[in-house]
Order: structure tokens, then C-alpha cells, then sequence
């Protein structure tokens, strides 16, 4: 009871402190695999955004050149080259050289419609397309046409297709061809949208389905009001011209 002793252990500090260490280089690994996440999950959305960005303008873009044919062939029941200025910006959309409309009656091309930027006239165009609808270019193109099918050869795909076919496509002077159908309420083929020589190679004909419903309302809109000019202006009964069509004649 008169000595106090007092007894100090010592321990060495990378004893004390190992698994403080080992907890701290944890804590880093951690820390670097959050920071990692972060600029991996940053770049995600950075990269979503732009392709969101990009999704919106494209289809902005196809909104309002849907709108653009649209307007343009509001009036071509009476001025039927407002078809012929709607296939222009068509062929500006797709890139195409040569865009058409071919209106089919029974298998056959009852009406041609065709715009051309490049040396091939309408004729020669309208010649090949002929050939190719009604000569079965691609086998079986009109019934694949008809089951509302689209027909799309960029000029790299080309090997791919039956020899025969690709014949017949360096025959009518064509490198490339993409084809929509025009179908009715009742999935009956009214006709052939289509656009030869692309600049672009394309995955899908989405810039011709888009607008094949317009051209469709179009080619209606032309037969009516032929029909109704020709009621207005002709007697149903005899076949004659009757007061209306005499009238005007008087007039003129």
C-alpha cells in the first residue's frame, strides 16, 4: 500500500491500427468504384439524351415532310402536277434520282405518275417500271406488294439477290429501288409508291409508308372528281352532253 506501480503496455502502430488501414483502402476502392459508376451512369444519360434529342428531330423532320406532301397534294384532284411536285419532295427525302406513282387496276398500270432528277426521262422510267411490275421483276413482286409487303434493294445488297433478278435490274438501268404499296381500307392495291437510284443506304422504307396513304387519298380524289365532272357535265340516260356542259360551251 505505499508503492503505486503503474504497468504501460506498448504496442506498435501497425498493430493498432491494421484493420483502420485495411478499412481505409476499402473505403477508397469503394469510393473509386462510386465515382466510376457515377461518370458510367453520367455518360448513359448523356448519351440517351442525344439519341432522344436525335429520335425527336427525326421524327419532327418526318412530321413535317408528311405535311409538306400533304399540303401539296391537297388540290390535285384539279391540277393532277401537284402529284408530280409531292414525288419531287419524295426524292428529295429519300435521295432518290426518280421517284414514281404508279396507279395498278386489275395487275396493270391504269396511271403513271414520275419525277426524275437525273438524265432518265419519264418514259424510260416509267419503261422500267413497267418492266418491273408486270414482268415479275423479284419474283412474285406484285403479290408480295398486294400482302402489303415492301420491296427494298439497296445497291450493296444487290449480290445477295437471285442472278436473274439482278439481270433484270442492270437491264432497266436501276442500282437500287425501294417500293411501298398503296393499299385501301380494304387491303386492296391501289398502287405502287416507289423511288429508284437511292444515294442513301436505308434500313427501312418508313419515308414511303408515311406518306402512302396521302397519295392513296390523291389518286381517289382525281377518280371522283372525274366522276363527278362527268356527271355535272353528261345525261345519264342518253349519254348526251346536257344543260350544264351546254351552258358553259354558250359561255365560251
Amino acid at each position: 500500500g505505499i508503492n503505486h506501480w503503474t504497468a504501460m503496455v506498448t504496442v506498435p502502430e501497425r498493430m493498432v491500427f491494421a484493420d483502420t488501414i485495411r478499412i481505409r483502402w476499402i473505403i477508397f476502392g469503394l469510393n473509386g468504384i462510386e465515382i466510376v459508376t457515377f461518370l458510367i451512369y453520367f455518360g448513359w444519360l448523356l448519351n440517351r439524351g442525344r439519341k432522344e434529342g436525335e429520335r425527336r428531330r427525326k421524327k419532327l423532320a418526318q412530321t413535317l415532310y408528311m405535311l409538306r406532301v400533304q399540303r401539296t397534294l391537297f388540290n390535285s384532284y384539279e391540277d393532277t402536277s401537284q402529284i408530280r411536285s409531292a414525288l419531287c419532295q419524295v426524292a428529295d427525302a429519300v435521295t432518290a434520282e426518280q421517284t414514281f406513282l404508279a396507279e395498278i387496276q386489275k395487275d396493270r398500270i391504269k396511271g403513271f405518275y414520275c419525277y426524275g432528277k437525273g438524265g432518265k426521262g419519264a418514259e424510260q422510267t416509267e419503261r422500267a417500271v413497267r418492266e418491273m411490275t408486270l414482268q415479275a421483276l423479284l419474283p412474285h413482286t406484285l403479290r408480295r406488294l398486294s400482302e402489303g409487303i415492301n420491296i427494298l434493294i439497296n445497291e450493296t445488297d444487290r449480290k445477295s439477290i437471285p442472278a436473274s433478278d439482278r439481270e433484270m435490274l442492270e437491264r432497266a438501268g436501276i442500282s437500287s429501288l425501294m417500293m411501298v404499296p398503296v393499299l385501301d381500307r380494304e387491303m386492296h392495291l391501289k398502287g405502287i409508291l416507289g423511288a429508284l437510284d437511292l444515294q442513301t443506304r436505308w434500313e427501312d422504307c418508313i419515308l414511303l409508308e408515311c406518306v402512302a396513304r396521302n397519295f392513296l387519298l390523291a389518286l381517289d380524289s382525281v377518280a371522283s372528281y372525274h366522276i363527278i365532272r362527268e356527271m355535272g357535265s353528261t345525261d345519264a340516260l342518253t349519254g348526251l352532253k346536257n344543260r350544264n356542259s351546254y351552258q358553259m360551251r354558250l359561255d365560251e
